[in-house]
């Protein structure tokens, strides 16, 4: 019994002592497309073009390449299949032709 009650404060001090060690991440800034967020550098196709994500974690217009397309918010890189089309380096898809079936 004396064993239970020298040991059960030190559980809890040592307890409350490891949470106030835990510190929350710092949320990192982040370029959002929908519900979707880029880091600075990304490429993507929105509306008539391709926009980069800035250091200052705006879109800007870019003549670069995407990096890949956005389907049902999922991003996917350039050369990626999904259900019968190809995302392409403009950030655009294209239907894939199916082979004959003999």
């Amino acid at each position: 019994m004396r064993m239970i009650l020298v040991t059960a404060p030190f559980l809890l001090v040592s307890h409350a002592a490891f949470a106030q060690e835990q510190v929350a991440p710092e949320q990192q800034p982040r370029c959002w497309l929908g519900s979707t967020s880029y880091s600075p550098g990304a490429t993507v196709r929105a509306g008539e073009g391709v926009m980069l994500c800035t250091p200052s974690f705006v879109w800007e217009t870019s003549k670069a390449a995407a990096s890949g397309c956005v389907f049902e918010q999922k991003f996917f890189n350039t050369g990626a299949i999904h259900e019968g089309n190809e995302c392409q380096p403009d950030g655009t898809w294209a239907t894939i032709s199916k082979p004959d079936q003999k």
